[in-house]
């Protein structure tokens, strides 16, 4: 699993709130965009292996 930092969020002028991350480049976009995108955890959060 791939993770990413949450760098900010984009909000809109219709209220719209929009997750932006950065990889490991340094280019900043939507993560939700992804194919593989599986959802957003709190940085402190343990995120389980599927393996389990």
């Amino acid at each position: 699993m791939q993770t990413s930092p949450l760098l900010a969020w984009l909000v809109l002028a219709d209220g719209q709130m929009i997750p932006m991350d950065a990889d490991h480049d340094g280019s900043v976009n939507d993560p939700r965009t992804t194919g593989n995108f599986a959802g957003m955890s709190h940085p402190n959060e343990v995120i389980g292996s599927s393996d389990n």
